[in-house]
């Protein structure tokens, strides 16, 4: 008899750590359950870690070469028997209630997704917590797909055109979207096998985005519990931190999000009618600015290089399209310079703008 839920563990240099977070499954007051650790071609002690669980009957391990984090959860969903799927990061631990309060919620509920909150700690197994995020709120009348696609897929595809307006008045953008992490939602594998949806192993910026955007399109109805049930370490390096210092990578991952986004943008439309390109518009504004601050402060590639790539980015046609649709009167002061070189083409005073800016200490994003 297949478990009620598969829990997923992507493995990677996570020896300190993974026990740690195989414990709090243990522990759990839900007992039926299988968990896949996948170990991504560690060089330390994880894969010999992993294999100490194995004599566990609901424990599965697979090993594999380095491939990354999406390919190593691919590799556990197409392993995972469960009814619903849940994602742990190994270096995380969860709450003792998450599986019996989840999977209470989805069967009574009989909803599509079950979205809960998390507890932020410092890195370190004795880590401090710093900050409780909870899901927002829903309208209690949603119902059906396109209710989903309107109201719940937006915070999470992206930053919104109505988002980089709404930074002129409050100065802030984290607090307008949801923490788009898969390891807060519990998934239907039903939804996942039937849509063929899987990670892009491609994509080394917003993979969760992706994934939970792509699996949101796919729902009728949505749960959220008010209640944080998964502690989330926060890292002080990885690979976000590595690639936002790489001029070069970045931009090619930021490409890829934006191609990826709008793959996805195209296969709603072609499916529902609906347009979700306004709700993640902002996102590209603000990948212009973020771009250039950190090609101006690329000492590895020359500046003409550095230019040459940006001149690159600006002139992929979502950008453009994004900068074109926005209206400058309704964007924070200190954007309305750089866009308006942009609006206008000026690629290199735009550039040279926002180092000189950046040079001031002037903050572009918060």
């Amino acid at each position: 008899m297949n478990p009620v839920v598969t829990l997923i563990l992507p493995c990677y240099n996570i020896e300190s750590y993974l026990e740690r977070c195989v414990r709090s499954i243990l522990a759990q007051t839900f007992q039926d359950f299988e968990v896949i650790l996948v170990d991504d071609g560690s060089t330390d002690g994880t894969g010999r870690l992993c294999d100490t669980f194995r004599d566990r009957s609901n424990f599965k391990v697979i090993h594999q070469a380095n491939r990354g984090v999406s390919a190593a959860r691919n590799a556990g969903l197409d392993a995972a028997t469960g009814n619903y799927v849940l994602f742990v990061d190994p270096d995380d631990h969860i709450h003792p209630g998450l599986l019996e309060k989840v999977l209470a919620e989805a069967r009574l509920s009989g909803a599509d997704a079950v979205v809960f909150g998390f507890d932020t700690f410092t890195a370190g197994l004795d880590g401090v917590r710093t900050r409780t995020s909870l899901p927002k709120a829903i309208p209690e009348t949603l119902a059906g797909n396109e209710d989903v696609i309107k109201v719940v897929l937006p915070r999470y595809i992206g930053i919104s055109r109505a988002d980089a307006y709404g930074w002129k008045s409050t100065g802030k953008l984290a607090p307008l979207k949801e923490f788009a992490s898969v390891c807060l939602f519990l998934f239907k594998r039903e939804i996942l096998e039937s849509n063929q949806i899987r990670f892009d192993p491609k994509l080394r910026l917003g993979e969760d985005t992706i994934f939970d955007s792509t699996y949101l399109a796919h729902c009728r109805s949505i749960r959220i519990l008010p209640e944080s049930l998964y502690n989330y370490t926060s890292a002080p390096t990885g690979a976000m931190r590595s690639i936002k210092n790489q001029g070069g990578e970045l931009l090619r991952s930021k490409i890829g999000l934006m191609e990826a986004r709008e793959q996805l943008r195209a296969a709603i439309l072609a499916r529902t009618g609906l347009d979700i390109r306004a709700d993640y518009q902002g996102s590209y504004v603000i990948s212009v600015i973020e771009l250039a601050t950190i090609l101006t402060r690329d000492r590895s590639q020359p500046w003409p290089s550095n230019l040459a790539s940006f001149k690159e980015y600006c002139r992929l046609e979502p950008i453009r399209r994004a900068i074109g649709d926005l209206e400058l009167a309704r964007v924070p002061l200190k954007l309305a310079l750089p866009l308006a070189f942009m609006k206008c083409g000026a690629i290199t005073p735009l550039f040279a703008t926002i180092h000189f800016l950046n040079k001031l200490g002037v903050r572009l994003r918060t």
